[in-house]
């Protein structure tokens, strides 16, 4: 659990400083859905993992090619999650008149959505 936290951290910390170095030179909108690309980028490798033969019993995703229905299970649901903040961050971005606040805190959910979407992906073989 430990490390779990400790990757994690340390995910949050380079997507924070790398969205700090952009966030300055886009406006709000931009990054929105600069956001939703992430989330593209992040969907491609939970369907590529999808698609992979199921594992036998007893047979971890670390031994062989395979998707693990457990892991499979919790990356849908993280990547659901992600989907529906991705979502109300666009919505919110073609709001005319929404606040910079409301925008921060859309984008912000979003992000730390994907991360926890990304993170999952990073540690798949552990779970």
């Amino acid at each position: 659990m430990r490390r779990f936290l400790q990757l994690g951290g340390a995910v949050f910390a380079v997507m924070l400083l790398a969205s700090c170095a952009v966030w300055q030179a886009e406006t709000l909108q931009q990054h929105a859905f600069a956001t939703g690309s992430d989330f593209n980028g992040a969907l491609r490798v939970v369907l590529e993992y999808e698609s992979l033969p199921r594992c036998p019993e007893g047979v971890g995703s670390g031994e062989q090619a395979c998707s693990e229905a457990a892991v499979v299970e919790v990356i849908r649901s993280a990547a659901v999650k992600a989907k529906a903040a991705v979502e109300a961050l666009e919505l919110t971005a073609r709001t005319p008149g929404a606040s910079d606040y409301s925008m921060i805190l859309a984008i912000a959910a979003a992000q730390n959505s994907i991360t926890a979407l990304e993170t999952i992906l990073l540690i798949k073989d552990q779970i």
